[in-house]
């Protein structure tokens, strides 16, 4: 593992740990508000470095930024409970099982709600800022130009390279990221297509094939960029050529798109011998005898630009609200896909990756520039908000879904539930929970070493 992946999985860890302390501030609030006492309140875990002792709360600051905890008083006296075979926990003022079941549950989903709130209020300071956003149309190829030996649902579907997909459901379509957005959560689902052809619409249905290794959807299209060179850096290994350049051929082999221009590079070992290009009537035969290697900068083939919609602050927040929500639907739709025969080896992630993608997303999202660069961070904190949100709410004991459901039985029963039951129910969630952390942990180390 290399220096910069070691600064991406520390920045990342950062952002997690602020995603956690969200999330335990949110049940220190709710302990509050119902009387319960926090004996310790800890940013990171592990050998508190940095502490601070309130009038009833320990305030730390730990070594490992590997998220937090808050611990409430009597959290864990179902333990000596048991440990005394006793049949009920003893009352304790302040205590969290001394609370009534209804106040146990609000501070439960507290933590949860923490974070989709954290997630609005994040997307829609995002909203506030305008910023130009570079994107390419939704004209597509099928991938089958380059491999014809791949059966997918666009051969199909008998979609041809140029055709423009203009509707993909009920959702118009204009640029090719949306595609992907609609098409990545629906394999195996028919889809309504609305296809533009020389000018002329038709529909069809695509089934989306599923990809077993990570759960997404794919018809098998890149975009159909032309292959019109728009500007090219100073000190380019490709500074021959000048905007307004379309290329023709390269290595003698017809260029159409920016797609046949990569897949002839890679399929020639990236050695250019010769490239055609026409600029208005003047054509010219360039003969650089390049070879291509990691790092050359290549030129900038045409993209669009446009800014992102001006919102004033209460529309922001209806548009910051709508995407926490939509983002909180997907994550539903991505851990459904899980039983629809995904690799778990390949679908589940630890905190290692986890953060190393979000270490990975802060590094290189500067580089479309500060607002767009903001914009894909807080797109990515708000993804582990409302996975984060979404995770605890699951009926697993030790998580606040499995604690929910836990005093919902003591609501109904009218009594609480015996220590030994408690303790063996935890028991089992801390097993669970423990062996899924340990799995995805191997998950990511064997991640790692593959990279």
């Amino acid at each position: 593992m290399n220096v910069q992946s070691l600064v991406q999985i520390f920045l990342g860890l950062l952002g997690l740990t602020v995603i956690i302390t969200v999330h335990e501030l949110g049940h220190l609030a709710a302990a509050r508000l119902f009387k319960v006492d926090v004996i310790t309140f800890s940013i990171g875990i592990g050998k508190k470095i940095i502490t601070f002792r309130g009038k009833r709360t320990e305030w730390a600051v730990s070594l490992l930024p590997l998220g937090g905890y808050c611990r409430l008083k009597g959290e864990q006296n179902f333990i000596q409970a048991w440990e005394e075979k006793s049949d009920h926990i003893p009352y304790e003022k302040g205590s969290l099982f001394s609370a009534p079941w209804w106040q146990r549950i609000i501070l439960a989903l507290a933590g949860p709600a923490a974070n989709i709130l954290f997630g609005i209020l994040l997307l829609s300071l995002i909203a506030l800022i305008r910023y130009p956003v570079s994107y390419v149309d939704s004209a597509i190829v099928p991938l089958s130009r380059y491999d014809a030996s791949a059966e997918l649902p666009a051969d199909a579907a008998g979609l041809q390279a140029g055709d423009r997909i203009t509707r993909i459901g009920d959702t118009p379509i204009s640029r090719y990221s949306q595609i992907q957005e609609q098409v990545i959560l629906s394999g195996e689902k028919p889809l309504s297509f609305t296809i533009e052809r020389d000018g002329v619409p038709f529909e069809t249905t695509i089934t989306p094939a599923l990809n077993r290794e990570d759960g997404s959807g794919y018809i098998g299209v890149y975009a159909w960029i032309p292959c019109r060179v728009e500007k090219v850096a100073p000190g380019s290994v490709f500074s021959f050529l000048s905007p307004g350049d379309t290329i023709l051929s390269l290595n003698g082999k017809p260029v159409e798109c920016t797609m046949d221009f990569y897949m002839i590079l890679e399929e020639d070992a990236r050695k250019i011998d010769s490239i055609t290009t026409m600029n208005g009537t003047d054509k010219k035969v360039h003969h650089p005898h390049l070879l291509i290697i990691e790092g050359d900068v290549f030129p900038q083939f045409p993209y669009k630009t446009e800014m992102t919609p001006a919102y004033n602050p209460l529309s922001a927040l209806i548009e910051g609200t709508s995407q926490m929500f939509l983002t909180l639907e997907r994550t539903v739709q991505s851990t459904a896909l899980l039983f629809k025969g995904i690799k778990l080896n390949s679908a589940l992630s630890g905190p290692l990756r986890i953060s190393w993608m979000a270490g990975q997303v802060a590094v290189s999202s500067f580089s479309l520039g500060f607002q767009a660069g903001l914009n894909q961070i807080i797109q990515f904190l708000s993804l582990l908000c409302a996975a984060l949100a979404f995770v605890n709410l699951l009926p697993i004991p030790v998580l606040d879904g499995g604690q929910i459901l836990l005093y919902l039985i003591d609501g109904i029963r009218r009594k609480s539930l015996t220590p030994r039951f408690i303790y063996y129910y935890q028991l089992v969630g801390t097993g669970l929970v423990l062996f899924l952390a340990l799995y995805a942990t191997g998950n990511d180390l064997l991640f790692f070493l593959r990279s």
